[in-house]
């Protein structure tokens, strides 16, 4: 999964201009809150950020875009 970084930048860079296959709502970053159980998530509807509880990640309908190939 991308970090918040690379989710700001597909964001601005492919999002904005219509590529990247990317649609309005929510994705999952890898970036975590230091010593919790919580993840951060970008809006792409909104450009909104959040931090999601490890309790409300299972009742979220978040998306995942993976962005580097193994």
């Amino acid at each position: 999964m991308p970090s918040m970084d690379e989710l700001n930048w597909m964001y601005g860079n492919l999002f904005s201009q219509g590529l990247g296959g990317l649609t309005n709502g929510w994705y999952w970053s890898s970036t975590t809150l230091s010593g919790y159980y919580r993840n951060y998530a970008k809006n792409f509807s909104t450009n909104g950020e959040a931090i999601f509880s490890e309790a409300n990640q299972k009742r979220q309908s978040i998306r995942v875009r993976p962005v580097r190939r193994f």
